[in-house]
């Protein structure tokens, strides 16, 4: 087919993503502002699939073989849906935490209910030759004296090395615990560079906002 015509006619049309295969070999294109999956394979075993997963913001593609093994990393695209700040988070700077390499940054107090929000957009500047793994955990205000670890984990994320890195992070609308409405109190980020790398502070910065679907 012709694949410069088929592309140019769905510009402007809404399509963000489009796949194929056959018996060719695989690739990975974007072809005037579309991204374009491949999978193919050369007429050889194993086969090659793409396996999609979707979230509430999110949308990730892995590619695997018929064995189960992933073979060429994944991609993630995140929700263009217009989004209403509620706040934004004043944005202190990663210490080490827990340990060096570890860089930690604490969003406290927040005193917001979580009624008025439906998530944390983040944008993270990672100045490293090395991807990184940025925990995001959140804690509510509690009355009670919390036994052992108070956040709850909501997501793991991948931090590409020289690059800023933009996330929508879903957060609950009710507390887990007591399926009520929440005060939010704190926001709690996380940077894991890979084993054996060493970070210092200046080379992570961090932007913050709690947000409300338009």
């Amino acid at each position: 087919y012709d694949k410069k015509l088929l592309f140019k006619s769905m510009v402007g049309h809404r399509v963000d993503l489009v796949f194929g295969g056959d018996g060719a070999n695989l690739a990975q294109n974007n072809i005037d502002g579309i991204n374009f999956f491949f999978a193919g394979t050369s007429f050889s075993r194993p086969h090659q699939f793409y396996y999609l997963q979707f979230e509430k913001y999110r949308f990730r593609v892995r590619l695997f073989d018929s064995t189960g093994i992933r073979k060429r990393g994944f991609w993630t695209f995140y929700s263009a849906k217009e989004k209403k700040v509620v706040q934004s988070l004043q944005a202190p700077i990663f210490l080490p935490g827990g340990g060096s390499p570890k860089l930690a940054v604490h969003f406290k107090p927040i005193a917001i209910s979580s009624e008025e929000f439906d998530g944390i957009g983040l944008i993270v500047e990672w100045n490293s030759n090395s991807d990184a793994r940025l925990r995001v955990r959140w804690a509510p205000v509690s009355e009670k004296k919390l036994l052992g670890e108070r956040y709850f984990r909501e997501q793991v994320l991948s931090v590409k090395a020289n690059k800023t890195n933009k996330y929508l992070v879903p957060l609950p609308s009710v507390d887990p615990l007591s399926q009520k409405p929440y005060n939010l109190d704190e926001i709690y980020l996380r940077i894991e560079p890979r084993k054996g790398h060493k970070v210092s502070p200046e080379q992570a910065h961090v932007e913050a906002y709690l947000f409300k679907d338009k």
